[in-house]
C-alpha cells in the first residue's frame, strides 16, 4: 500500500496483510471517567472530522467511522459511544 494512503487507511480499520499492524497507536492517552469530560473530546473529534470533510471517515448513514475518532482522540472506543455521542452532538440546542 502506499505509505501516503496509510492514515486513512487506518482511520477506517484497514490493516496489511502482511500482518504487521502498520496502523498502531500507543495508547498514551487514558480515557476520561467524567463522561462530561468524555462527551467534550468527543465533540472536539466531531469538529475536527467533519472540518476535514473526507466523506471516507464517515459511515453511509453519516456517523463519523469509530477508528477516526479512536485515531483523533487516542483512545479506545465503542460503535456505541461514537454514536449515541454524535446524535448528541447533531441534537438541537
Amino acid at each position: 500500500m502506499p505509505q501516503h494512503l496509510a492514515p486513512e487507511v487506518g482511520a477506517i480499520g484497514g490493516v496489511q496483510v502482511d500482518g504487521e499492524d502498520a496502523f498502531a497507536r500507543e495508547p498514551d492517552v487514558t480515557k476520561p471517567s467524567d463522561p462530561a469530560q468524555l462527551s467534550a473530546q468527543l465533540f472536539s473529534a466531531f469538529e475536527a472530522l467533519i472540518k476535514e470533510a473526507d466523506n471516507a471517515k464517515f459511515t453511509a448513514r453519516g456517523i463519523p467511522v469509530t477508528k477516526a475518532v479512536e485515531t483523533l482522540l487516542g483512545i479506545d472506543l465503542t460503535a456505541d459511544q461514537v454514536k449515541h455521542a454524535w446524535e448528541a452532538f447533531k441534537a438541537p440546542k
